[in-house]
């Protein structure tokens, strides 16, 4: 998997923990501490996540931040 695709895999993760939470992308952003702008560029695919990133967004939405590494990679590593 090339960092595009791993990038945009990711991306579609945390987009899907965030809708599946209930409150707005922004409401989720702010608990998160990332600006929305940020996150919003994030989800488009136009600069990846950070871990420090993923793991704020994890917890504002209940997840755990490996819920956000695709399963394919889980699998390699």
């Amino acid at each position: 998997m090339d960092n595009g695709s791993f990038d945009h895999r990711v991306a579609e993760l945390v987009a899907a923990a965030i809708d599946e939470t209930g409150p707005s992308r922004n409401a989720v952003a702010k608990e998160a501490g990332v600006p929305y702008a940020t996150l919003d560029r994030k989800l488009k695919g136009i600069a990846p996540f950070n871990v420090s990133e993923l793991n704020r967004l994890a917890q504002a939405t209940g997840r755990d931040a490996g819920d956000f590494i695709p399963a394919n990679v889980e699998a390699a590593l």
